[in-house]
């Protein structure tokens, strides 16, 4: 059993028939009768014990020890795709400036034809370059640097990325920002990069005319950020991989996206949550903390009791 407040644990309990044998039963005790907790085959049921075990601890450590080993190996994926994309590009950089230098001899008209080739091949060269270093940022483990930011204004910030898309799609963003949010100590770009692809999958899931709602709340302990789509959903059995490498539901998919985001905002001590069924919808939720998150009991009265008058009642 998972439980929410005051904080977030994971319980493990057992719930046992307490059965009262008589003393011919169970052998002479005395003159009074027994208690015995029993599989109710014989004697009177009079109520249950439950019993309740904390698990939290080695829950997380072993659903940490799997992310790990995964992180690890995706990274050292990650590296190995990197050094081999890498050295191509290196080369076809050192032959376009080869090319370069030939063009100079060449007449102005085919050498200003060539140079726009080769312009366009150093830029889309650069851009690959910076496809495999971004892809390298996003799956090595950084620490965030952590600075008081506006979640509304990082929200706004995503969004505003996918302005024609959205419009060229005829989609709608609909965005219910809570104005008096706190300031929170985040990692704005990375922050915005798991905003961008809990984004982009959303848009990605929806046909045209599909709405995407955010909202921004708090509660006592936790800033929240929602997505809520109007796209196809998931289905249970793969809403129970939707963390693994590599993944997806989309032909084009790279199943990094959501493990991404889950990384993100965990470094910054916060939680993810998804809720979809197939057909309709998907809505996931980001718990960002505010506070320090400290097991709050029911206040006592104005007048406390004193210890003998209370035991006297």
């Amino acid at each position: 059993m998972e439980i929410f407040y005051p904080e977030n644990r994971f319980i493990n309990f057992y719930i046992v028939p307490l059965m009262i044998e008589s003393r011919d039963s169970v052998g002479a005790i005395g003159d009074s009768a027994r208690l015995a907790l029993a599989i109710p085959t014989s004697g009177q049921q009079v109520g249950h014990v439950m019993i309740l075990r904390d698990i939290t601890e080695s829950r997380r450590t072993a659903q940490q020890t799997i992310e790990s080993e995964r992180l690890n190996a995706l990274t050292l994926l990650a590296a190995g795709v990197a050094h081999e994309i890498g050295n191509p590009l290196n080369s076809l950089h050192i032959h376009l400036q080869l090319m370069e230098r030939k063009a100079q001899g060449l007449d102005h008209d085919a050498k200003a034809e060539l140079q726009q080739s080769i312009d366009v091949a150093r830029s889309e060269v650069r851009r690959l370059d910076s496809i495999v270093t971004q892809f390298l940022r996003a799956v090595r483990p950084s620490h965030p640097r952590l600075h008081p930011e506006n979640v509304n204004t990082i929200v706004e910030e995503a969004v505003r990325f996918f302005t024609p898309e959205v419009q060229d799609r005829d989609m709608v963003v609909e965005q219910e920002l809570r104005a008096d949010l706190p300031l929170l100590q985040l990692d704005r770009e990375q922050m915005k990069q798991a905003f961008y692809n809990v984004i982009k999958n959303s848009l990605e899931a929806m046909r045209r005319h599909g709405t995407l709602r955010i909202r921004t709340d708090l509660d006592d302990t936790y800033v929240m950020v929602s997505f809520i789509d109007t796209g196809s959903g998931m289905s249970a059995e793969n809403l129970s991989h939707v963390f693994e490498p590599y993944f997806t539901t989309k032909p084009s998919g790279t199943g990094l996206g959501l493990l991404i985001v889950r990384r993100i905002v965990r470094e910054h001590g916060g939680e993810l949550s998804i809720e979809s069924s197939q057909g309709k919808g998907l809505t996931l939720t980001i718990r960002l903390p505010y506070v320090d998150k400290r097991i709050r009991m029911l206040e006592a009265g104005e007048t406390q009791m004193p210890l003998q008058e209370a035991a006297t009642h």
